[in-house]
Protein backbone atom coordinates (compact mmCIF):
# COMPACT_ATOMS: atom_id res chain seq x y z
CA UNK A 1 0.00 0.00 0.00
CA UNK A 2 1.06 3.35 -0.46
CA UNK A 3 0.67 6.02 2.33
CA UNK A 4 -0.67 9.55 1.19
CA UNK A 5 1.53 12.31 1.31
CA UNK A 6 0.54 15.19 3.90
CA UNK A 7 2.20 18.47 2.57
CA UNK A 8 2.44 21.30 5.60
CA UNK A 9 1.78 24.34 2.65
CA UNK A 10 -1.75 25.80 2.00
CA UNK A 11 -3.16 24.92 -1.29
CA UNK A 12 -3.49 28.37 -2.93
CA UNK A 13 -6.45 28.64 -5.38
CA UNK A 14 -5.92 31.91 -7.84
CA UNK A 15 -8.55 34.42 -7.99
CA UNK A 16 -9.39 36.85 -10.39
CA UNK A 17 -9.26 40.44 -9.29
CA UNK A 18 -12.20 42.67 -10.17
CA UNK A 19 -11.84 46.42 -9.96
CA UNK A 20 -15.38 47.88 -9.99
CA UNK A 21 -16.13 49.97 -12.52
CA UNK A 22 -16.69 53.86 -11.57
CA UNK A 23 -20.44 54.44 -10.79
CA UNK A 24 -21.48 58.05 -12.14
CA UNK A 25 -22.71 59.69 -10.05
CA UNK A 26 -25.77 62.21 -10.38
CA UNK A 27 -26.30 65.26 -7.89
CA UNK A 28 -29.14 66.78 -7.63
CA UNK A 29 -28.64 70.89 -8.87
CA UNK A 30 -30.32 72.76 -5.81
CA UNK A 31 -32.08 75.90 -6.83
CA UNK A 32 -32.55 78.89 -4.20
CA UNK A 33 -34.58 82.25 -5.16
CA UNK A 34 -32.96 85.06 -5.66
CA UNK A 35 -34.17 88.62 -5.28
CA UNK A 36 -34.07 91.03 -8.46
CA UNK A 37 -34.88 94.47 -8.80
CA UNK A 38 -35.09 96.39 -11.54
CA UNK A 39 -35.40 100.44 -12.28
CA UNK A 40 -37.89 101.72 -15.12
CA UNK A 41 -38.58 105.16 -16.71
CA UNK A 42 -41.58 105.74 -18.65
CA UNK A 43 -41.17 106.58 -22.74
CA UNK A 44 -44.06 107.93 -24.72
CA UNK A 45 -45.49 105.19 -26.85
CA UNK A 46 -44.75 104.82 -30.38
CA UNK A 47 -48.60 105.29 -31.07
CA UNK A 48 -48.45 108.92 -29.41
CA UNK A 49 -49.03 107.66 -26.09
CA UNK A 50 -47.40 109.36 -22.99
CA UNK A 51 -45.27 108.18 -20.97
CA UNK A 52 -47.19 104.47 -21.48
CA UNK A 53 -44.21 102.46 -21.91
CA UNK A 54 -41.52 101.17 -19.06
CA UNK A 55 -38.27 101.21 -20.26
CA UNK A 56 -35.02 99.33 -17.79
CA UNK A 57 -32.86 101.28 -16.85
CA UNK A 58 -29.05 99.47 -17.89
CA UNK A 59 -28.09 97.41 -14.80
CA UNK A 60 -25.21 99.29 -13.30
CA UNK A 61 -27.26 102.16 -13.07
CA UNK A 62 -30.27 100.46 -11.73
CA UNK A 63 -28.02 99.22 -8.99
CA UNK A 64 -26.78 103.01 -8.62
CA UNK A 65 -30.49 104.05 -8.03
CA UNK A 66 -30.86 100.78 -5.81
CA UNK A 67 -28.16 102.23 -3.39
CA UNK A 68 -29.18 105.84 -3.17
CA UNK A 69 -32.80 104.67 -2.16
CA UNK A 70 -31.30 102.31 0.82
CA UNK A 71 -29.07 104.92 1.47
CA UNK A 72 -31.99 107.20 2.15
CA UNK A 73 -30.39 109.75 -0.39
CA UNK A 74 -33.23 112.24 -2.26
CA UNK A 75 -31.59 111.59 -5.38
CA UNK A 76 -29.39 110.01 -8.02
CA UNK A 77 -27.57 111.46 -10.87
CA UNK A 78 -28.67 108.71 -13.75
CA UNK A 79 -26.81 110.31 -16.20
CA UNK A 80 -27.44 112.96 -19.74
CA UNK A 81 -28.46 115.83 -17.35
CA UNK A 82 -31.08 113.68 -15.23
CA UNK A 83 -31.30 112.18 -11.75
CA UNK A 84 -33.98 110.10 -10.15
CA UNK A 85 -35.96 112.11 -7.48
CA UNK A 86 -36.44 109.67 -4.61
CA UNK A 87 -37.60 111.87 -1.84
CA UNK A 88 -41.13 110.26 -2.17
CA UNK A 89 -41.13 106.61 -1.80
CA UNK A 90 -44.44 107.04 -3.18
CA UNK A 91 -43.65 108.33 -6.49
CA UNK A 92 -40.10 108.27 -7.97
CA UNK A 93 -39.50 110.57 -10.55
CA UNK A 94 -36.85 110.97 -13.44
CA UNK A 95 -35.86 114.86 -13.61
CA UNK A 96 -34.04 117.21 -15.70
CA UNK A 97 -31.07 119.14 -13.84
CA UNK A 98 -31.05 122.15 -15.98
CA UNK A 99 -35.19 122.13 -15.89
CA UNK A 100 -36.79 119.84 -12.85
CA UNK A 101 -40.15 120.38 -13.67
CA UNK A 102 -39.65 118.40 -16.79
CA UNK A 103 -40.01 114.76 -15.13
CA UNK A 104 -41.35 111.25 -16.19
CA UNK A 105 -42.58 108.14 -13.50
CA UNK A 106 -40.18 106.19 -12.64
CA UNK A 107 -40.95 102.78 -10.88
CA UNK A 108 -39.34 100.20 -9.13
CA UNK A 109 -40.00 96.05 -10.14
CA UNK A 110 -38.55 93.57 -7.11
CA UNK A 111 -39.07 90.02 -8.01
CA UNK A 112 -37.55 86.32 -6.98
CA UNK A 113 -35.52 84.60 -9.25
CA UNK A 114 -34.62 80.65 -9.04
CA UNK A 115 -30.80 80.41 -9.70
CA UNK A 116 -29.13 76.79 -9.44
CA UNK A 117 -25.77 76.42 -7.19
CA UNK A 118 -24.25 76.20 -10.61
CA UNK A 119 -25.24 78.92 -12.52
CA UNK A 120 -24.38 81.22 -9.01
CA UNK A 121 -21.13 79.97 -8.80
CA UNK A 122 -20.75 80.82 -12.71
CA UNK A 123 -21.91 84.73 -11.52
CA UNK A 124 -18.61 84.58 -8.68
CA UNK A 125 -16.09 84.12 -11.53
Amino acid sequence: TIAPVVTSAPVVTPVAVVTPAPVATVQAKKTKKVKIIEWFWANDGPKGGWQDVWVPYPAIVSAKIEASLNNKDDKCDVGGNRFVDLSDPKAFWQCRTDDPGRRRKVKREEKEQDVSDSEEEEEEE
